[in-house]
């Protein structure tokens, strides 16, 4: 089964909220607001189809 992705910007953000810690960390590091992360993290969970945090 392959993945296929929508966006890249999508796996970007889930690696710096990996990094960070919090959605909140991850945006102020990404200078983006917390609500956009949260939405590329819900993107990228329907994409896999799989709960990443």
């Amino acid at each position: 089964m392959a993945i296929q992705f929508d966006d890249w910007q999508d796996v970007k953000v889930a690696f710096e909220v990996a990094r960070s810690g919090t959605l909140t960390a991850a945006a102020e590091k990404l200078n983006v607001h917390h609500s956009t992360v949260l939405r590329r993290i819900n993107n990228l969970e329907k994409s896999l189809n799989a709960r990443l945090f």
